[in-house]
């Protein structure tokens, strides 16, 4: 694993485990993690700010919960299944939450693979870069826009300053991590 990718690592570690994960192996989830830190690593291209807005995504979407991660939304808690529509099928996909329209070739690749997991963290990077573009051209720039814009066409939503917050604090972290 490379440096970046490792630093990755250390931040996804040290995020709380969702409580369905409380019972899991701390080497099955090392394990986890560090796939997860490869495919933002690789996403993201190096890019500290980049990186840490992906990262803190995925913590406020999913939490990384394993059952999440491994394509089994229908496993979750009530109130935490992906997105369900009206016949309880999950309309999202993944620790960063995508529709398939916005992310078709993660959920074309085999449910809970390395490769879903790749596609999925390069969306989730694209995603956020548009929205921050977009939102920043209607008055909303930076986090608070890339937050608040990736949810939809809003870019006011308020919980996107409490999540920009959050990014930034996990660029701080993971800047430190890396050494710049």
């Amino acid at each position: 694993m490379n440096p970046f990718a490792l630093a990755i690592w250390a931040l996804l570690q040290a995020l709380p485990r969702h409580v369905t994960d409380l019972d899991e192996d701390p080497g099955a989830r090392a394990g986890r993690l560090a796939v997860t830190a490869v495919a933002i690593a690789d996403a993201t291209d190096g890019d500290i700010a980049r990186a840490a807005r992906v990262v803190a995504l995925g913590d406020v979407e999913s939490h990384y919960a394993r059952y999440v991660m491994d394509g089994r939304c229908a496993d979750g808690p009530d109130g935490s299944r992906c997105d369900p529509n009206h016949r309880g099928q999950a309309q999202s996909l993944g620790p960063w939450q995508q529709r398939r329209r916005a992310c078709p070739a993660a959920w074309a690749a085999p449910l809970g693979s390395v490769e879903q997991l790749r596609a999925q963290a390069r969306c989730a990077d694209r995603l956020m870069r548009g929205a921050m573009r977009r939102c920043a051209n209607r008055g909303v720039p930076g986090e608070r826009g890339a937050f608040a814009g990736y949810r939809g066409i809003d870019c006011e939503w308020p919980g996107g300053i409490h999540r920009a917050r959050r990014s930034l604090a996990l660029r701080a972290r993971l800047a430190g991590l890396v050494g710049r």
